[in-house]
């Protein structure tokens, strides 16, 4: 799944159902693509964590795909969240 918005406290409600739409209607590894992603606050590497948990529950894993060099590389590497997420840079195509 791919997200194209900042994820911080006014858009994480929503992108919260969406991204439980998807899992629910995916198997194995789940792949969230943040690339696009310019901004993310506390409560957004909050919903990352929630996700993490949701699909080791059922046994899945959560790989989440990152800018290099960006504000939300930074922020991942920042907190500590980088292997706890499987946190993946690879360059994308604009």
């Amino acid at each position: 799944m791919r997200i194209d918005e900042d994820i911080d406290v006014f858009t994480t409600p929503a992108l919260r159902d969406q991204i439980s739409r998807a899992i629910r209607a995916s198997d194995g590894v789940f792949t969230l693509d943040i690339r696009m992603v310019r901004y993310i606050d506390s409560v957004g590497l909050g919903l990352l964590v929630y996700l993490k948990h949701v699909l080791k529950q059922d046994g899945r894993s959560l790989h989440l795909l990152v800018e290099p060099e960006s504000s939300v590389e930074r922020i991942v590497d920042i907190t500590g969240l980088r292997s706890l997420l499987n946190v993946s840079t690879e360059r994308s195509t604009r």
